[in-house]
């Protein structure tokens, strides 16, 4: 009896840090750019807050050289323009010897990471919304449609309670 629970205790351990870890390396970078933009993402507008169902989506593309280091950060053509206007507080706040470790870790080199990035005014689904809403030049940027490799991550989900007013 002592040792099918001191069994059932080790299996539910093993599971539960299983789980953390998986959770933890798979989404530390989706987790990391979502600090980064709640806390740089200003000016949005008043719509965001005031349409029960606003919903937008669009990909932020950080191209990573053979070292593995970033060499630009960019977002899709789509992007709402109060979102383009802080790209540079964006950019400047990627700690790049971090994401550098991050893509050694994953041995991303010569590729595109892609992270999409869907911001919604609703923490529950829109029913009259897709999920992932875009519009034709979703996979532009700077009107060039996307090429070669890419690494894509999980989504980075923000609502109004994320954004920092």
């Amino acid at each position: 009896m002592l040792n099918k629970i001191i069994m059932k205790k080790c299996i539910l351990f093993f599971v539960v840090q299983f789980s953390l870890t998986a959770y933890g390396q798979s989404d530390s970078i989706t987790l990391y750019f979502e600090k980064i933009i709640n806390h740089k993402v200003t000016n949005i507008p008043d719509v965001f807050y005031n349409d029960s169902c606003f919903l937008t989506s669009t990909l932020l593309k950080i191209e990573i050289d053979e070292h593995a280091n970033a060499t630009s950060i960019d977002l899709s053509d789509n992007a709402e323009d109060w979102l383009k206007q802080n790209l540079q507080k964006i950019t400047k706040a990627v700690d790049k010897q971090k994401l550098r470790r991050y893509c050694d870790k994953a041995g991303i080199r010569k590729k595109s990471i892609l992270i999409p990035i869907i911001i919604q005014s609703s923490l529950t689904r829109c029913l009259s919304k897709n999920d992932f809403h875009w519009t034709e030049n979703y996979y532009d940027f700077k009107n060039r449609r996307l090429k070669g490799d890419c690494f894509f991550v999980e989504p980075v989900i923000l609502t109004p309670v994320d954004l920092v007013l």
